[in-house]
């Protein structure tokens, strides 16, 4: 498959399979196969940008960057990913009747491959906590906002953002694999997680 160079059916995989968890492993070893792996890269998060998403989870997700103080000098996708996984732990709380479970793992676990990903941050819970309470502190009315809006997501929604979160882990995984990825490339994907 990875010699295919018309590409073909390295496009068919994505299109086909980018959202069954049982491939993981598939496109991982695909991606560490690939000489040059940018373009399978792009084919995936081009897949996962079309995931339709209502215009409530579209708000959400824009509004969670910015909820972290700038003045965090952690990564833009680590700022996003933590502020998404702190919200979604708020929202959880917020409505018990809610079942946000799965939505809180699936970030949990994004945020640990982000991390795993930048290999600068020791000790992320304290980290995640500080960046959270600098955010806090300016922003709280917004954030018990969002906090609302996650809790009040129907189930479709939620299995959107759930299935989004799950895939922008795979192209992580992917792209932590032993590959070869153009540097421009790398910060393309990087810069555009959670957007």
């Amino acid at each position: 498959m990875t010699q295919n160079t018309n590409h073909a059916a390295l496009d068919d995989m994505v299109s086909r399979h980018v959202f069954d968890e049982r491939w993981r492993e598939v496109f991982i070893l695909t991606t560490s196969s690939l000489g040059d792996a940018s373009d399978f890269l792009k084919e995936i998060r081009a897949k996962i940008k079309s995931i339709h998403l209502s215009l409530n989870v579209k708000n959400i997700l824009a509004k969670t960057g910015a909820l972290i103080d700038s003045k965090a000098n952690y990564p833009l996708p680590l700022k996003r990913a933590l502020a998404l996984n702190g919200i979604l732990e708020q929202a959880s709380r917020m409505e018990s009747e809610t079942n946000l479970t799965q939505l809180v793992r699936a970030s949990e676990s994004l945020v640990n491959r982000i991390d795993d990903l930048y290999k600068n941050i020791d000790n992320l819970e304290s980290v995640a906590l500080m960046t959270l309470q600098m955010g806090l502190s300016k922003n709280r009315d917004e954030i018990d906002r969002v906090a609302r809006k996650l809790a009040l997501l129907d189930p479709s929604e939620q299995a959107q953002l759930t299935t989004y979160i799950k895939a922008s882990k795979l192209l992580i995984d992917c792209m932590s694999a032993d590959a070869i990825v153009s540097v421009a490339t790398k910060r393309e994907l990087i810069e555009s997680f959670l957007l």
